[in-house]
């Protein structure tokens, strides 16, 4: 498990079990692990999700 900052400085848990799902529901973002904390850390735009979460974009 990787626990990493979001722009807002709210801790985010990158568990295996999360990268496991994100990679078996995204095959081309197999092993973009490094990808996917630059995002989260550092994304382009955020936008409101449609239960009340934020999403991290990387253009």
């Amino acid at each position: 498990m990787k626990i990493v900052f979001s722009k807002h400085n709210i801790p985010i848990r990158i568990t295996d079990e999360r990268m496991i799902h994100i990679e078996s529901n995204h095959p081309e973002m197999y092993g973009c692990g490094d990808k996917i904390q630059e995002t989260v850390t550092n994304p382009d735009i955020i936008y409101a999700g449609d239960y009340g979460e934020l999403l991290a974009i990387k253009l």
